[in-house]
């Protein structure tokens, strides 16, 4: 979040209300409660805004993994939905 206020990279932090900084301030942050079943009209519209200001990467980055999926390390491994470890 530092690092994209710093390059002035278009962002938008949406955090439950229970979640806080204490290195710094949050006030900029939208809130909606993680139990939420729809987006409020702010977090859409900042959404939207963020969406309108994206460009590519001049450079893009690209991650390659290898690993034996078969491992038991691979399987241990536990991950959601949209691909990130819980």
């Amino acid at each position: 979040m530092d690092f994209a206020t710093k390059l002035a990279l278009p962002s938008v932090v949406v955090a439950d209300s229970r979640v806080s900084r204490d290195d710094g301030s949050d006030q900029a942050w939208l809130r909606m409660d993680t139990n939420a079943t729809e987006c409020p009209s702010n977090i859409v519209a900042a959404l939207e805004d963020l969406e309108e200001q994206w460009r590519p990467p001049p450079q893009p980055q690209y991650i390659f993994l290898a690993t034996d999926l078969d491992s038991s390390a691979a399987r241990a491994v536990e991950c959601t939905p949209w691909g990130g470890q819980v």
